[in-house]
């Protein structure tokens, strides 16, 4: 199976596949827009399906922030999969999973 149908057709804006485990940086607006560092830890038609991350026809990217631990939800442009906040790709790391009792942030 390839990289892009692992990642179920979600990718970050320069067309990489978004999977879960990988190292990103992105600014954050309830950080008072710090540029940080977090890990991906929710990719919509890959992980266990969360109804907070997904409804409505929206679904959200979950990013697990290093600071704090605080899951930060990227939202996913339905019509073209990608993420729609500017968050870069920093590498793979090892998958990890969002945990039930952990909602979604900003």
């Amino acid at each position: 199976m390839s990289i892009s149908e692992q990642a179920g057709g979600v990718a970050y804006r320069d067309g990489t596949p978004v999977l879960p485990g990988d190292r990103v940086e992105l600014r954050v607006w309830v950080k008072l827009f710090r540029k940080l560092s977090g890990t991906v830890v929710y990719v919509p038609g890959i992980s266990k399906r969360r109804g907070g991350m997904e409804h409505g026809g929206l679904s959200w990217v979950g990013i697990r922030m290093d600071d704090d631990g605080t899951v930060i939800g990227s939202i996913v442009d339905s019509s073209t999969g990608r993420l729609v906040k500017r968050v870069t790709f920093l590498g793979r790391g090892e998958p990890q999973e969002l945990p039930t009792n952990i909602d979604l942030e900003g």
